[in-house]
């Protein structure tokens, strides 16, 4: 918001406004009330040389202008300012209408000179315009530190409601644009719906898209004319005409409205007492559209911000009532005909309690709710034709028995095609499954025989180590047993690996990650200390809802690539928490992997080029190909660890249980864990 400046502080809202307001930059609408003051002219033979005559007296704006009925009146707004900027001279008086007769602007220099510097009378062309934006603009010129008094004058065929502010060039510029992008905006909305609409009736033959397209155009051709675009461009030249058509078409835009009303809730079949409140409605619009050409001054806001509410009030009973009989066609017109009541309420509040809504809020808002209401109808109108088509479709269907039942057959031989298909994916994933087991086995089986050898079967104290066998001895009977229960079970079960997946991640039964990680520890540290590398594991107390063997398998698999692909140093294996669950990570001071390497490693049989000093390293290519085919059955996932000076680091993440599954912000280190 921008900002006025006071070069004072007043005692009193009286001495307030007998002294010159320090401008130094632009006045913004609410800024533009606190400082300016309101005259009425009751009577008319006035001139603004006799602009110091006793009955000439102002109050101020913010005390009760808003509350003043001033239709077919002249009102006078007056404002003292000096120019506190240093450079800027060139200032604009915006007003937010398209239209007003009698408009007149005037300056008083500190010298007593008056210069009538805007005058726009009902005869007024909009080619006469200083500006051509659509809306009232008055450029003002006023010397860094000069003192002047602002006089406007407009008359009003409806409520004295204006909307003023002062800006510079460039803040004009910019205010301009951002009430162009509006009004567009809501045009766009309008032509899509009126153009859909149109499209409705005359393609598709439905009825009440006929009146619905009426209803959207008048709507669309009111908003137009209340922005001035009617005016600049279809009567440039009659701005009498321009004036009094304001009012008349908005009748006849709600006129519209209420006749597709009628068709769209079949009041007169269903709600013959609403229907004949409509119809009074109708002729009451009518009337007073006549009317307003005739004694313009007769009608104020408040009694079209009545008959509009009224009409909609109707309306939104009538849907309330209807929601139990055509049940979600009735939604989307109960919530369109209740934003509608809302903005009508604020209109009548506006009009009888002096509610300070500005001219451009107000259009905005009106804007906004004709724009989703719009929309809210068209879904009710595209849905009830969905309706239609499907019954349409049903009747239909009766007579094409023998299509469906020659679709059933093809349907059926698809079936067929679809299992034989299977048959022999089913044999390519048996395969894959004996020779991923046969890689999982290899290395717990192998760690298993160098700690009972190291041992010589358990001499006395070796507690450690024989727990260590009974951990590898457990992981290798639930890999074999997992796999052959695939092998053996019912055939009617027989899938590839990605229908066997359950959903680990809604698994209700918690599984201890520091028991399956120690696990895979003790599995590998007698290779990495024949390697002589340092094997560190960071115990964790968090648990995760994916089975046991699932981790021990992928980590298994990480864990053995990097004791092998490391010829010096360590490797770490821990938790790290993230947002939403928990990362097994396993970093390595090896030879490393760019990324590129690391999604083409994922693929079966695919072995790296190694450096000379491990090329006696032996393996087949599996490792990483099997974790990221577990990953996949099991929704988790796998990410190469970036930045990084040397060697390699990979994390897989799965979801945590328990008081500890709310998402986290930032990331704990591993060490922390």
């Amino acid at each position: 918001m921008l900002v006025l400046s006071f070069s004072f502080a007043p005692s009193s809202a009286a001495s307030e406004h007998d002294k010159h307001f320090v401008v130094s930059e632009p006045v913004s609408i609410d800024q533009f009330v606190e400082i300016s003051e309101y005259w009425i002219q009751d009577r008319g033979g006035f001139s603004f040389s006799d602009r110091n005559r006793s009955d000439m007296v102002f109050k101020p704006m913010s005390s009760g202008f808003f509350d003043e009925d001033v239709a077919g009146q002249n009102v006078w707004l007056r404002t003292r300012v000096k120019n506190g900027a240093s450079t800027q001279s060139s200032w604009r008086v915006f007003v937010r209408k398209s239209y007003l007769p009698n408009y007149e602007v005037y300056l008083v220099r500190e010298s007593g000179v008056i210069e009538h510097i805007d005058s726009q009378d009902p005869d007024s062309a909009f080619e006469s315009r200083a500006s051509s934006f659509l809306y009232l603009s008055t450029s003002v010129n006023i010397k860094p530190g000069e003192q002047i008094e602002i006089y406007i004058s407009y008359k009003t065929y409806g409520p004295a409601k204006i909307a003023v502010s002062i800006e510079t060039n460039q803040s004009f510029l910019t205010e301009a644009a951002n009430q162009l992008s509006k009004i567009y905006l809501s045009y766009g909305i309008f032509f899509t719906l009126l153009m859909a609409s149109i499209f409705g009736f005359g393609v598709l033959k439905i009825p009440a898209f006929r009146g619905y397209a009426l209803a959207v155009g008048f709507f669309t051709f009111w908003l137009m004319h209340m922005d001035g675009i009617t005016f600049k461009y279809l009567w440039p030249s009659h701005p009498v005409f321009n004036a009094k058509f304001t009012v008349p078409l908005g009748m006849l835009s709600l006129a519209a409205f209420i006749v597709f009303a009628r068709h769209l809730q079949q009041t007169k079949e269903f709600f013959p007492r609403a229907d004949k409140i409509y119809l009074v409605i109708l002729a009451l619009l009518v009337l007073v559209a006549g009317l307003f050409f005739i004694a313009p001054s007769t009608f104020s806001g408040k009694h079209i911000a009545g008959l509009f509410f009224l009409s909609m009030l109707v309306g939104g009973g009538v849907n309330i009532i209807s929601v139990g009989r055509i049940k979600a066609v009735a939604w989307f017109y109960l919530i369109a005909w209740l934003g509608m009541i809302v903005v009508a309420l604020l209109f009548i509040l506006e009009s009888i309690s002096g509610l300070r809504m500005w001219a451009h809020i107000r259009y905005d808002l009106l804007r906004l709710m004709l724009s989703g209401a719009a929309i809210c109808i068209g879904f009710g109108l595209a849905w009830r034709y969905r309706g239609k088509l499907k019954e349409s479709y049903r009747l239909k269907s009766k007579g094409l028995e023998d299509a469906q039942e020659i679709l059933r057959l093809n349907q059926h031989l698809f079936s067929v095609e679809e299992k034989y298909n299977l048959l022999g994916e089913i044999s390519a994933v048996r395969e894959r499954k004996v020779k991923n087991l046969a890689h999982d086995f290899r290395q717990p089986l192998q760690a298993l025989r160098l700690t009972l050898l190291s041992q010589g079967a358990f001499k006395g104290e070796a507690e450690e180590t024989k727990g260590r066998a009974r951990g590898m001895l457990t992981y290798l009977e639930a890999l074999v047993s997992s796999e052959l229960k695939g092998v053996v079970g019912n055939d009617n079960d027989e899938r590839d690996e990605r229908i066997q997946t359950k959903d680990c991640l809604n698994n209700d039964n918690p599984f201890p990650l520091d028991d399956t990680l120690r696990y895979v520890y003790e599995m590998f540290l007698p290779d990495a200390a024949a390697k002589g590398l340092e094997f560190k594991y960071v115990s964790t107390t968090q648990t995760t809802g994916v089975p046991s063997l699932i981790i021990l398998r992928i980590i298994s698999n990480l864990v053995s690539n990097a004791i092998k692909y490391t010829p010096s140093g360590r490797v770490l294996l821990g938790v790290r928490r993230v947002c939403g669950g928990l990362e097994v990570q396993v970093h390595d001071t090896g030879i490393g992997l760019t990324k590129a390497e690391f999604l083409w490693a994922q693929e079966r049989s695919v072995r790296l080029g190694m450096p000379v000093e491990l090329d006696s390293v032996e393996g087949n290519g599996f490792g990483l190909a099997i974790v990221k085919q577990l990953a996949l059955d099991n929704g988790l996932k796998i990410r190469l660890l970036a930045n990084r000076k040397n060697g390699c680091g990979i994390a897989v993440f799965v979801p945590m249980t328990g008081s500890g599954a709310q998402v986290l912000q930032g990331k704990t280190p591993i060490t922390a864990v």
